[in-house]
């Protein structure tokens, strides 16, 4: 008797199929210093894994995006079914309105339920710990809203290099935006610490929370 063929049909979320709702469906937007070609005309772009990512220039141990890298294969050890739009913004032509979420979201035709948001840059530029982040995050959120796109943001700052002082303002801040979170823990694992010693940045685990928010229940 033959041995029966086992036929294993990738999807465009891994081994197996896609979740079938929309809850999974996140996006992540990094702030950096260095270009992708990939997302030349601020592109915004959808991947089912970090292989995926890593065709982009996402590549691990990258001093450039070893940091993205991270996140999103967080993202995905968290939940493999997950689609997740990428989004880049150049530091030096930011000025950190914020607008890219909903440029993000229009080109995802509405279906981000949830983004991260991290800052990647060399400290040489603004970087996301000032007071007024959370308000800004969630002005964009609710002009969303108001075109029946809504999104929940989580945000990740380097509190490793600035200290409880800023913690305290993103925290604090962050009280009156019902729509934007903080995450405020940091991965001290080797392979975090090893991209702060390249970097000089720290790791919040924006990508691991992002990942376990799109593939919980509504009732969780």
């Amino acid at each position: 008797m033959n041995t029966p063929t086992i036929i294993f049909n990738r999807g465009a979320g891994g081994l197996g199929r896609p979740a079938t709702n929309s809850d999974h469906i996140s996006g992540f937007l990094f702030f950096n210093d260095t270009a992708l070609a990939a997302f030349a005309g601020n592109k915004t772009i959808a991947v089912y894994s970090i292989e995926q990512a890593e065709t982009l220039g996402f590549v691990e141990g990258s001093v450039d995006f070893g940091a993205e890298h991270y996140q999103i294969k967080s993202f995905f050890e968290q939940n493999p079914t997950g689609k997740l739009w990428i989004g880049l913004a150049l530091l030096a032509l930011n000025a950190f309105d914020f607008t890219e979420l909903i440029r993000m979201q229009n080109d995802a035709g509405g279906e981000i339920r949830q983004i991260g948001i991290i800052d990647q840059s060399n400290g040489t530029n603004v970087r996301l710990f000032t007071d007024s982040v959370a308000g800004t995050i969630q002005g964009v959120c609710d002009t969303l809203k108001s075109n029946d796109k809504p999104l929940n943001v989580l945000i990740g700052f380097d509190d490793y290099s600035f200290g409880n002082d800023f913690l305290d303002y993103d925290l604090t801040n962050a009280i009156d935006a019902p729509n934007v979170s903080v995450v405020i823990a940091e991965d001290r694992g080797d392979y975090a610490e090893s991209i702060r010693t390249a970097t000089g940045i720290g790791t919040p685990v924006v990508g691991a929370f992002l990942g376990a928010v799109s593939a919980a229940k509504v009732s969780e």
